[in-house]
């Protein structure tokens, strides 16, 4: 609390139910059965709208090309964390103001999973952007920064 005066939670999620893993394990198996590349097409539907992809493709090429730039074993391992990872027991113990921040057609980061974790966190701002999937950095970064300062114009930020 001393050195954090506000929190962004983008793109995430918590109380994920065993199908909610169950998806995710599923795309790290099929990707270390048959390599990231193979996963791609499915990443990129899932990260990106169809408006988005046909509009922009040189972003969508970028971010291809960083995802085929990265280790792999890198790349699983965040995957895995996902996978394995669960936020909900120790979200109520965040003590300071947090913006909860996700795209409405997210299916890995759904609203529904980011309604509970605005829920759980005390002081907690829900932003549900309309019409984005997972890349919500990418595909709405005005949308992003508008929220962003909404968020912290709000917010008591004086030194401490």
């Amino acid at each position: 609390r001393d050195r954090v005066h506000t929190l962004g939670l983008f793109s995430t999620a918590a109380a994920r139910s065993v199908e909610d893993r169950a998806m995710v394990e599923a795309v790290v198996a099929s990707m270390e059965a048959h390599g990231i590349s193979d996963q791609l097409p499915m990443l990129v539907s899932r990260w990106f709208t169809d408006m988005f992809i046909e509009q922009n493709p040189s972003v969508v090429e970028c971010r291809l090309k960083q995802v085929l730039a990265t280790d792999p074993a890198v790349f699983l391992s965040v995957f895995h964390l996902y996978a394995e990872t669960e936020m909900l027991p120790w979200l109520s113990e965040i003590g300071v103001p947090s913006l909860v921040l996700t795209g409405e057609l997210d299916g890995g980061c759904s609203p529904r999973l980011n309604r509970i974790i605005a829920k759980q966190i005390p002081d907690a701002d829900l932003v549900i952007l309309d019409g984005v999937k997972h890349a919500i950095l990418l595909e709405a970064p005005e949308r992003v920064a508008e929220e962003i300062q909404k968020f912290l114009a709000c917010q008591p930020m004086g030194c401490r």
